[in-house]
């Protein structure tokens, strides 16, 4: 459809460890794995990470955004020209739900007044942990008049759901949106293109530079091998001759 942008960036926000790493890997390898995901422990995201998944006959430009404190000069950059923004929070870790509002005012703060907002509580296989209660993700996704629903990474329960909900809302949206609004918003992609050609530059760079720095480390310990065993030859040789 003429009336769409081709390309649509995700932002998944919230506190360190609510799972949205796991989110994002589980819509990677939904369709290899066929759901069937035993454990998944992945590192904290440093900064920012992102990754193209082409879904339902679109393309979504997904970024997986740092929780920590001390990332948040960086990331709010990312929040301009983001179609959509899923808040995550870990059903059973209060904190997290009580955050969602800080979050939220960063949305406010940073996002364009376009974009479609989803609330998500992760980790909802975790029953017997549960610290927030279904009805209180129900209650403040009303408050704020955005959709809510559980998810669970582990179980891949609802994850390809939450991405087809917020497409649907973000096309929803931009049907009924003005030519001009359209126009900005395609054109608001183009520094998000550049820069992912950048940042996959950046990373074949950085495994090259990878590659040449293990293969110096060999070469420096074959060399330093070569002349241990030199040495050792030579002092053989030196106890031969006084025998």
């Amino acid at each position: 459809d003429q009336d769409y942008v081709r390309l649509y960036k995700i932002l998944l926000i919230g506190n360190s460890s609510v799972g949205k790493s796991s989110i994002l890997f589980v819509l990677l390898t939904k369709f290899s794995l066929k759901g069937r995901i035993k454990s998944i422990k992945l590192s904290p995201t440093i900064g920012v990470d992102f990754k193209t998944i082409h879904f339902e006959s679109t393309s979504l430009q997904i970024w997986d955004t740092a929780g920590q404190e001390r990332f948040k000069n960086i990331t709010t950059s990312y929040y301009k020209g983001a179609h959509g923004i899923i808040l995550v929070y870990d059903i059973t870790d209060r904190q997290s739900f009580k955050d969602i509002q800080t979050w939220l005012a960063e949305v406010d703060k940073y996002g364009s007044e376009n974009v479609v907002k989803l609330l998500v509580g992760n980790k909802s296989d975790l029953e017997n942990e549960r610290k927030v209660k279904l009805e209180e993700g129900e209650t403040l996704g009303n408050a704020l008049d955005i959709r809510f629903l559980e998810t669970s990474a582990k179980g891949d329960t609802n994850v390809s759901g939450t991405f087809h909900i917020l497409l649907n809302e973000i096309k929803e949206k931009m049907r009924n949106l003005p030519e001009a609004s359209k126009r900005q918003s395609k054109a608001s992609q183009l520094p998000t293109l550049k820069k992912e050609r950048l940042l996959k530059t950046q990373s074949v760079a950085d495994d090259k530079l990878q590659q040449l720095f293990i293969y110096g480390a060999f070469q420096l310990v074959i060399s330093f091998l070569t002349l241990i065993l030199t040495m050792f030859d030579g002092f053989n040789s030196i106890c031969f001759d006084n025998i």
